[in-house]
């Protein structure tokens, strides 16, 4: 994924922006998303939301390290590994300081539930090709296939009662926000057109969603009810805001803005006020896929070096 470059016109600077948040599903967050020619190899970091400094927490020199997600507590990280673009993705958990690393399944965008027991990923267990939403069991080792449809499934998300999984599908012709129960059965919209709405976080107190959505012709971070009504715009920039994910409290989202140049970490105010720049280093790029502590001080996410 690469940024507009700076002599862009405004509008071709939207266009672009409109277009890249489409594009999220197959490039950055989806399998394929092994690496991009403009950006050296994707590592792990830990940023301290107070002072915004960034401790590496993992890195290879031969493989991409995407989407880390916290456990609810706090001892245990998951994330996925590629080795080059469209190479397939392993999925890895560790200790938090790094150690007992081992690869559980094959897929990527792991969410841990809230007990800690289980794992919410996108793979193609099944049907190669074919991206459906899995449940990983740790104790057992066993994956349940959760979707059954031909269209893209992907970017899951555990309800924070542990009963349901929000993720993204293309099953309509653009990517719109669903949920099923976490045993199974019939999956139903939050969202519908215009555009694509894509991302779901539930609230902690699991009454609201945020997602992003180009629904108004830039993407955006918007906040609705759980159901999907009642959907507000919490940013309003020419570059893309996408990707918002809750505090444990509740009282604030960080979220990812090119609204600086390459992909950076903001966090803002539940109702959208002091949006505020964390990550510093714009010769880094944030490339999706992050979460809050379970403390809410620090934040872990995926990066890599622009032009390495």
């Amino acid at each position: 994924m690469t940024s507009p470059e700076p002599e862009r016109s405004p509008r071709l600077r939207r266009t672009i922006m409109v277009v890249t948040i489409v594009l999220l599903a197959a490039a950055a967050w989806h399998l394929s998303s092994g690496g991009s020619p403009a950006l050296g190899r994707h590592a792990i970091f830990v940023t301290n939301v107070a002072t915004g400094m960034a401790t590496p927490w993992r890195s290879a020199v031969d493989r991409d390290l995407w989407a880390p997600n916290w456990s609810a507590d706090g001892t245990m990280i998951a994330w996925h590994e590629t080795t080059a673009a469209d190479s397939p993705a392993d999925l890895f958990v560790a200790a938090r300081d790094g150690t007992a690393v081992r690869r559980v399944a094959a897929g990527s965008h792991a969410e841990w539930s809230p007990d800690g027991r289980r794992l919410v990923f996108e793979g193609q267990l099944e049907e190669a090709g074919n991206f459906d939403i899995y449940v990983l069991d740790l104790g057992t080792g066993t994956a349940r296939r959760l979707t059954h449809d031909p269209a893209l499934d992907w970017a899951p998300s555990w309800s924070p009662d542990g009963r349901l999984i929000g993720f993204t599908s293309r099953r309509t012709g653009s990517d719109q926000l669903y949920v099923v129960n976490v045993e199974g059965g019939s999956e139903h919209a939050v969202t519908s057109g215009p555009g694509s709405s894509v991302r779901l976080h539930w609230s902690p107190d699991g009454t609201r969603i945020a997602f992003g959505s180009d629904r108004a012709g830039d993407a955006e971070v918007y906040v609705a009810d759980a159901d999907g009504s009642n959907a507000v715009a919490l940013t309003d920039n020419t570059a893309a805001d996408w990707d918002p994910a809750w505090s444990p409290d509740g009282r604030r989202l960080a979220f990812l803005s090119y609204r600086d140049g390459p992909a950076q970490l903001y966090t803002m105010n539940a109702d959208g006020s002091n949006q505020v720049r964390l990550t510093r280093d714009l010769s880094m790029e944030e490339t999706g896929g992050f979460a809050w502590s379970p403390d809410g001080l620090s934040i872990i996410h995926a990066a890599a070096v622009r032009g390495g």
